[in-house]
């Protein structure tokens, strides 16, 4: 029985480490919290929540007071145990405390307790404000007379052994108003120092009656160490807050085959071993009936062909039970000899705290910190270089393991905390209700009603009861996909491929049996689905979607029955012209250049020309199709026959489980929604939409006009609906239908997606329509995205070119966190850009691509959001290299304001003009843009497209030529000097020479004046560009041709460098 409640505070330093990255995602630290019932987190550098399983969470942060990026300050969150959030509200959150009041419903208390946690910043800090103290005394004066106040955190107060209440010792003739003090036992804590913090800390104790427990109990723990103290419940708190655990799984699943790269051929010759050819003999000489119990029969004995060739062939996966090794980090590269380390770090550590005072002690545990922090940078390092290896390996021959590998870059282990935080019957409760039956009105009752009337004559549709072909099995066993998860089964999409040639007599007959009897095998209705998390509360059901695994041999027959499908819709014009959702040879850019055609007509071409738009969202489409609904609308399409009669077995037998780890839920009915998983749920759906545009023509819509004179209100791409009108009223007399039809076919609009566009050129003030669906009021928008891209009125795609550019962005920089571009080969970065960022980039550009502004001027090409991002790829990869280059060639080359200093150091000789040597100056501009300029070589990749040919070239020509350079520079006797310079004013000019310097002006700095950037010998034959360098008046000066000229190229800005000899 729970007799108190634990409340901690630990200053962590920051939420991220750069040796264990996230601790928050450190199972030691998420343990260590959770051991507590209240813990406040102060320095947290972070303005990202925790989440902690079962726990809530509060935040604050101290943002950068400079106007550039930096580290954020402070911090504090609180996090309580969840069952105690009735019985919590935070009161204050300001940047240095953070308020809560935990009521005394549950406390053995009588009055409510007000615990603050506090972070204050070091007196030297400039986020320190001089009026913290005073606001925190205020507000402990407010709370004080409520109830009980507890302040706990980081002061950064050092308050020395002095007292924190008024003595009364010899004060006993003047009247004591306040509570004798005179018991408080004295602090014994070893810290003699007093500063500012302290002293007001000290004032605020005495002024509000507060004592510092420090000192007054066991322990004295300095620095980071964390803290905790306990306050008294009640007796019952245990049934108050009904702390019920969570329940195992009902049904253990059975273990799951391995597929190898051998399997094929080891599955292949199983399936051919006598006895199984005897079973499959017998399995063909067999007759069973046309009924329920005949068809399970013929899949289960078909289903141990299958199985007992894979139990002879293939390997199963074992799931071992592995003892959890306590405190342990969740890094992959964290192995024995880092928890070795850890473990002797935190023995001495708990003997540090034993014996705090013992200096020996103290440098052993800082040793050992070192050698342990050391080690975790080493296994990190050899952690990455290895995943790098295996992606080079993978990249070319392997695409699968690429991506395998890829997607396990980064440090962190899986967190599978989603099976401790919910339970069975909350995951039961939740897909129960979102699969159940719909309620009914009068009007779904005559629907069910002509339902049972029309499916009299469904027999007289039969165009899909055909007897299956060996030909559309073997087509169907081309399409099947590999690595695809197996049902509670066991049989994978690989064995079935495998055994199409094999067992191909068999599959016939199974198939054509289940067609003949109109019943889908009990096995292949159920389903199991997995929850996967998308955003927002872990705790909340509604923030999973379900993934839901069928048997693959029953996919593969659904397979078979929805090519028949699909040929069956083609041939009839079944489908409406506007539904184009989840068809071949059809795309979402399909509507995106239908809608900008229709913009560019009615709206850019004419005067005063207008679309009115409303972009529509259905509430969970896919799981609120009306079973009986569906029926009805297959048989008004002429779907009949044995294929209706399978399709309605199919979905008035369907049941799921919840699945997770190795367990199972009990089945519950799936009465609602197409089957998740299912080949046939796209088609199907569509069928049950497909009545839509037909009742948009018979209204007065005022619809638009392709140019072979098709009518147009409507785009539909599976559930993403426009409704389209060139007049207000056309429009609202569409939301009106469409909210007629949804009553009457159980579908929900929702409101908060559901948005109203008005295409037009100008966008100024006018006067705004209302659209309203039954008595909603739409909102109008200027922008809504429609699959995927970002629509404005204007029909510009400049919006949504930023947007697709952004999203590649965050791609980048999410690879980024967990590959480390400097370190790849170009062809694999070109590989990962090309797969992952490129098709982002280039998402619907057939459409937008030919209305960007690079198609009115070319030179602007490298202004679109989408090269930004081609660029700013090339930065995070050639950065680092290109900041390699110049600390390699640093031996050779320095900046010019190092030139002037090295040249008067080494008193620059005499000057040889015997003898003219040409220099192609335009090796060395080359250079200078590699090590002085990363930018330029950005843009010439952009320009020149990135691959791995321009890309090499870019980066060794440029070092190449130059070595070449100099070493022909250092094999000239007598090395002349030329003037070349990069002032615009002076290319066309003759540039002087000058003969040797005298001896007695070497070092006079009197007669000297300003010339041009020139090449010179230097005492110790180094190479020296001194930039625009300081040389002597001369009488006899003769005059030489410039070398430069402006066909080099060179940039129109000076550019000083000095080459330097230092080998």
């Amino acid at each position: 029985m729970r007799s108190n409640i634990s409340i901690s505070m630990w200053n962590i330093n920051g939420l991220h480490s750069k040796v264990l990255g996230d601790k928050s995602k450190n199972e030691d630290f998420i343990n260590q919290i959770k051991t507590n019932d209240f813990i406040f987190l102060t320095e947290t550098w972070s303005n990202t929540t925790i989440y902690v399983p079962g726990f809530k969470a509060i935040s604050n942060v101290i943002p950068p007071k400079l106007n550039h990026s930096g580290r954020l300050s402070g911090g504090i969150t609180l996090l309580f145990n969840a069952k105690f959030e009735a019985y919590v509200t935070v009161l204050k959150n300001s940047k240095h405390f953070l308020w809560c009041k935990i009521s005394k419903e549950i406390l053995k208390s009588e009055n409510d307790f007000y615990l603050c946690g506090i972070y204050i910043p070091p007196e030297t800090s400039k986020y320190f404000d001089s009026e913290t103290f005073d606001k925190l005394e205020e507000e402990i004066i407010t709370f004080s007379g409520k109830g009980d106040v507890i302040l706990i955190g980081d002061f950064n107060a050092r308050t020395g052994k002095l007292e924190d209440f008024i003595s009364t010792d010899g004060n006993k003739h003047i009247q004591n108003l306040v509570q004798d003090d005179s018991y408080q036992t004295k602090r014994e804590n070893f810290d003699n120092t007093v500063n500012s913090h302290g002293k007001h800390l000290l004032e605020i104790c005495k002024n509000c009656d507060l004592r510092i427990l420090n000192g007054r109990t066991k322990g004295d723990s300095l620095d980071h160490s964390q803290i905790t103290f306990w306050i008294d419940m009640k007796d019952n708190a245990d049934k108050i807050l009904q702390d019920t655990p969570n329940s195992n799984f009902s049904k253990k699943l059975p273990p799951q085959f391995i597929w190898e790269n051998i399997s094929d051929r080891t599955f292949t010759e199983s399936l051919r071993l006598p006895d199984i050819q005897m079973k499959f003999q017998n399995f063909l000489n067999n007759n069973y009936p046309t009924n329920n119990a005949g068809v399970n029969d013929c899949v289960n004995e078909f289903q141990d062909i299958l199985l007992d060739a894979g139990n002879k062939s293939l390997k199963i996966k074992k799931v071992r039970k592995r003892y959890k090794i306590k405190n342990i980090t969740n890094k992959k590269w964290f192995d024995k000899e880092c928890r070795i380390k850890r473990h002797a770090v935190r023995k001495l550590a708990n003997q540090k705290h034993r014996d705090p005072i013992n200096i020996n002690l103290r440098n052993r545990y800082h040793h050992e910190l070192k050698i342990y922090k050391n080690t975790l940078k080493l296994k990190k390092e050899e952690f990455h270089k290895q995943k790098i290896i295996e992606l080079e390996k993978t990249a070319e021959n392997d695409p699968n393991s690429f991506w395998k590998v890829l997607k396990t870059m980064d440090d962190e282990m899986p967190n599978n905390a989603t099976s401790n935080t919910i339970s069975e019957e909350q995951w039961l409760s939740h897909f129960q209700t979102l699969h159940s039956k719909h309620s009914l009105n009068e009007s779904q009752h005559n629907v069910t009603k002509t339902l049972n009337i029309e499916e009299l004559n469904k027999n007289q549709y039969a165009n899909l009861d055909h007897p299956i072909s060996d030909l559309e099995i073997r087509n169907a066993a081309k399409k099947l996909k590999k690595n695809k998860s197996a049902y509670s089964d066991r049989i994978k999409n690989e064995m079935i491929k495998c055994s199409t040639h094999v067992l191909l007599q068999g599959f016939i007959k199974l198939f054509n049996l289940i067609l003949e009897a109109g019943n889908f095998p009990s096995q292949w209705c159920e389903g199991l689905i997995t929850p996967i998390f998308k955003s927002d509360d872990r705790l909340n059901c509604n923030n999973y979607r379900g993934i839901c695994i069928t048997s693959c041999l029953g996919k593969f027959f659904c397979l078979i029955l929805n090519e028949r499908l699909h040929t069956f819709t083609k041939e009839n014009d079944t489908l409406h012209p506007s539904q184009i959702g989840f068809l071949p040879n059809h795309r979402t850019a399909d509507h995106i250049l239908t809608l900008k055609s229709l913009i560019d007509k009615y709206v850019n071409q004419t005067t005063n020309g207008k679309i009115y738009a409303c972009f529509v969202d259905f509430r969970k489409a896919f799981d609120s199709v009306w079973h009986d609904g569906m029926l009805l609308k297959l048989l008004r399409n002429k779907i009949g026959g044995k294929f209706y009669n399978l399709i309605k077995n199919l979905y008035s037998n369907s049941q799921c489980a919840v699945k997770q780890s190795q367990h199972r839920t009990p089945f519950f009915p799936y009465s609602r929604g197409v089957r998740q998983g299912c080949i046939l749920s796209p088609l199907l759906f569509n069928i049950y939409l497909n009545d839509l545009p037909q009742l948009f023509n018979n209204l007065a819509s005022d619809p638009l006009m392709l140019p072979n004179t098709t009518k147009l209100n409507c785009l539909l791409y599976a559930d993403d609906l426009i409704l389209l009108s060139r007049s207000k009223q056309g429009l609202q007399n569409c939301l009106d239908q469409l909210n007629s039809w949804c009553e009457q076919w159980l579908m929900e609009i929702n409101l908060k997606k559901t948005k109203i566009m008005i295409f037009q050129k100008s966008t100024k003030k006018q006067q705004i329509p209302v659209f309203s669906i039954g008595n909603r009021i739409l909102q109008i928008t200027q922008e809504y995205t429609y699959l995927g891209l970002k629509l404005t009125p204007t029909g510009k795609f400049t919006l949504a070119m930023k947007t697709i550019a952004d999203k590649a962005i965050q791609a980048l920089f999410a690879i980024k966190k967990k590959v480390d571009f400097s370190n790849l080969k170009p062809k694999l970065a070109i590989k990962i850009f090309e797969s992952i960022i490129s098709p982002i980039l280039l998402y619907n550009s057939e459409i937008w691509g030919a209305f960007t502004c690079i198609n009115k001027d070319f030179h602007k090409w490298n202004q679109t959001p989408i090269e930004k991002t081609h660029l700013k790829f090339c930065k995070l990869y050639l950065d680092k290299k290109l900041q390699g280059i110049a600390r390699l060639q640093k031996r050779k080359f320095v900046a010019s304001s190092q030139a002037s200093t090295a040249a008067k150091k080494q008193k620059v000789s005499s000057y040889s003009s015997k003898k003219a040597l040409k220099i192609p100056s335009g090796n060395i501009s080359n250079f200078f843009n590699v090590a002085e300029k990363p930018q330029v070589i950005s843009e010439q990749i952009c320009k020149w497209g990135l691959s791995e040919e321009n890309l090499a070239k870019l980066l060794l020509d440029a070092l190449n030529d130059l070595d070449l350079l100099i070493e022909d520079c250092r094999g000239q006797a007598d090395l002349p000097f030329y003037y070349f310079t990069l002032n615009e004013r002076l290319r066309d000019e003759e540039m002087p020479s000058f003969d040797l310097m005298p001896e007695d002006k070497r070092e006079n700095d009197d007669d000297v004046q300003h010339h041009p950037l020139r090449l010179h010998q230097c005492e110790d034959n180094s190479i020296m560009v001194p930039g625009r360098a300081m040389l002597p008046v001369r009488n006899n000066a003769s005059i030489r041709q410039c070398l430069h000229k402006p066909e080099m190229g060179l940039p129109p800005v000076p550019m000083h460098l000095a080459f330097e000899d230092k080998t």
